[in-house]
């Protein structure tokens, strides 16, 4: 029985009890106070999960997605296909058959390679233009001090980049640095959902005024950037000042966390209360909880 069923029909119930005592009454005003109060309590709950669930789109001004709606690449020479190829399937496995290896039928939109340059970089992926293939190629100087897993998802970082993705945050494959995950975040996906979608509009470099007007999507909120290429700090300065934003950026998180922790404490000890307070209704509340917070 939804809520407002059972408000409607407690309602009912006090209208045909006018003729009876004044216990009745009483009796059925407090069923009703009850049912409000715990409604109260789950709007509290069900905001409180919406906020943290929620997720960001950031988005470059260019993807090396072709018109058909696929990415298709080519290895060119490059000591980390395995890697690659997990970094494929990790992509995939959310939207299927995007991501392909090219063949003689297709028309490559990515190669792979590998590069020797000592600097900060571990790869780097860049457009096109014309009929030039986009590329990404792993620099062998860093790669090979980095693990297993951290080349997957580096691999996986700079397909995102291919895909049309735009650094995010240290929680996401899409982190400017070496990620410091390995499967995808909802800001990944949300990310990479509002990416495929403006590929399926026509939404290009040569008209970003239009997808600028765009500021959220599916009511999350978007960021554009116009960065090349990723996973590169140039100076130890920069580094530091990554490394302080991040700071204050969880010190943030943390207290909002915090409050909500709070929050949401008060609102399961209301519940408790008012069981504890009536409870002749505790079977009702729980019958509540049960069906419209089964996560709780």
């Amino acid at each position: 029985m939804h809520l407002g069923e059972m408000v409607e029909k407690i309602k009912y119930a006090a209208n045909n009890c006018k003729q009876n005592n004044f216990t009745q009454e009483v009796f059925i005003m407090k069923k009703i106070k009850f049912v409000i109060a715990i409604i109260g309590c789950f709007v509290v709950l069900n905001s409180l999960t919406i906020s943290a669930s929620a997720a960001n789109i950031y988005v470059q001004t260019w993807r090396l997605i072709d018109a058909g709606g696929h990415l298709d690449w080519s290895d060119e020479g490059t000591k980390y296909l395995s890697q690659w190829k997990s970094a494929v399937n990790m992509w995939n496995d959310y939207k299927p058959g995007v991501i392909r290896e090219d063949t003689g039928s297709t028309i490559n939109d990515v190669e792979i390679s590998d590069v020797y340059e000592k600097n900060n970089t571990n790869a780097t992926t860049y457009w096109y233009t014309g009929l030039v293939a986009g590329s990404i190629k792993f620099n062998t100087y860093n790669m090979e001090q980095r693990t297993s897993s951290e080349k997957i998802a580096i691999a996986a970082h700079e397909c995102g980049h291919a895909l049309g993705l735009a650094h995010s945050t240290s929680n996401d494959i899409m982190y400017e640095l070496t990620p410091l995950v390995t499967k995808l975040s909802e800001n990944d996906k949300a990310s990479y959902d509002y990416s495929y979608t403006r590929a399926a509009m026509g939404l290009s470099l040569t008209n970003m005024n239009e997808a600028r007007a765009l500021s959220v999507y599916k009511g999350l909120p978007i960021y554009y950037c116009d960065s090349s290429y990723c996973i590169d700090v140039e100076s130890i300065n920069e580094m530091v000042e990554v490394r302080h934003n991040l700071s204050v950026r969880r010190q943030k998180l943390r207290k909002q966390i915090e409050y909500n922790e709070n929050r949401i404490e008060d609102a399961k000890n209301n519940i408790k209360n008012i069981t504890r307070n009536n409870p002749a209704y505790a079977k009702d509340a729980m019958e509540i909880l049960e069906k419209y917070l089964p996560k709780l």
